[in-house]
């Protein structure tokens, strides 16, 4: 027996016996129409998802034009957003960093000034002089001033020299009357011996204390020149904590404002005038000069540095001139792609010694 459509009871042949001429004939139609509608139903329906998922490609074709280009608009305000950043980082830890130095300094000099105008250095001064006093007393502190000072206030010896100066000839001419009456010979060594202990106790303290301030100002002012030993000692100062807070703070910040200066992505390399040979170029990777030593690096090809990675490290995280180390790192980075910064030294070991073997035969 012919199945019937869906959707429709099954009409058996017997049922339809049973039925009259006229009633079979209204049958058969109402099947034929219900399967008519059925296709067109159908039909309806396969345009219908086709119109749609045209309409849902056009759509995501405009949703993905539009969200590329404004990405990519996005992305380039960010680089510049960031760019201007770090101008401004910088341009303000340049100016942070001058306005600290300069203070420093007029800090150093008015405390180097004050210090010998306290009552407590010319009780001690008096002191001694009373207490021994001796034709040789102007001698002896003027020598013994001086050695402290030559050790490491040269930068304050002239202001050192001339306070401690005038102090002793003031001392000196108010108890002249008392040195004519007491000075003997025998007593010489005495006076000499009791004057040292009390120079070398009670100035020689103070004295060393402004030594360690004027070395600090040296060694931020020629590491921000790019004096790749200052820039170590700054560094090991930052991390030491036998340095004073204060002092480990300052180096710190010097040490960060540096790093930040030379990974602003903006760094200018140097070539040779003349042109030079391979080996004149790896030549001059020892001259004494930074610049040259910094053409030397940015000259000499892929090729070369390829088969000698160890080399152009030594000279990324050692060279005395952090120009120079910045070069080597640009190098260094494009070839081995390493993620760290310049100057981070720690970083860039830890890196070399899990990756070396990858490079290096």
């Amino acid at each position: 027996m012919p199945s019937e459509p869906d959707g429709q009871s099954p009409v058996s042949e017997n049922a339809r016996a049973g039925l009259s001429a006229e009633l079979k004939e209204i049958l058969e139609f109402t099947e034929k129409e219900n399967q008519k509608h059925r296709d067109y139903f159908q039909m309806l329906y396969t345009r219908t998802a086709g119109f749609l998922t045209v309409i849902i490609v056009v759509i995501g074709g405009i949703v993905a034009f539009v969200g590329w280009h404004t990405i990519d608009d996005i992305r380039k305000q960010a680089e510049a957003a960031t760019q201007e950043e770090i101008r401004n980082t910088r341009k303000q830890s340049d100016d942070t960093l001058r306005q600290q130095t300069t203070e420093i300094q007029s800090q150093i000099t008015k405390k180097l000034a004050d210090e010998f105008k306290t009552d407590a250095i010319k009780q001690t001064v008096q002191s001694a002089a009373k207490q021994q006093t001796a034709g040789a007393l102007l001698p002896i502190i003027t020598t013994e001033v001086r050695s402290q000072v030559s050790t490491g206030v040269k930068s304050e010896q002239q202001t050192v020299q001339r306070a401690m100066l005038e102090e002793v000839h003031r001392s000196v001419e108010e108890l002249k009357p008392t040195i004519n009456r007491r000075v003997d010979e025998s007593v010489g060594k005495s006076v000499s011996a009791a004057v040292s202990a009390q120079v070398d106790s009670q100035i020689a303290p103070r004295l060393k204390e402004l030594e360690n301030s004027a070395q600090i100002s040296t060694l931020i002012n020629q590491a921000e020149s790019g004096d790749g030993s200052s820039f170590d000692i700054l560094l090991r100062m930052a991390g030491d904590p036998q340095v004073s807070e204060s002092v480990r703070g300052l180096a710190l910040k010097v040490v960060r404002s540096i790093v930040l200066s030379h990974n602003s992505g903006i760094r200018s390399t140097r070539t040779f005038t003349e042109i030079k040979t391979k080996e004149q170029q790896a030549q001059l990777l020892q001259d004494g000069e930074p610049l040259t030593r910094q053409a030397a690096v940015d000259s000499l090809a892929d090729d070369y540095w390829k088969t000698h990675l160890d080399q152009l490290f030594a000279i990324m995280t050692s060279d005395g001139s952090l120009e120079v180390r910045a070069a080597a790192y640009s190098r260094f980075k494009i070839i081995t792609m390493m993620k760290s910064d310049a100057l981070d030294n720690y970083s860039a070991s830890q890196w070399w010694a899990k990756h070396r073997t990858e490079f290096v035969k």
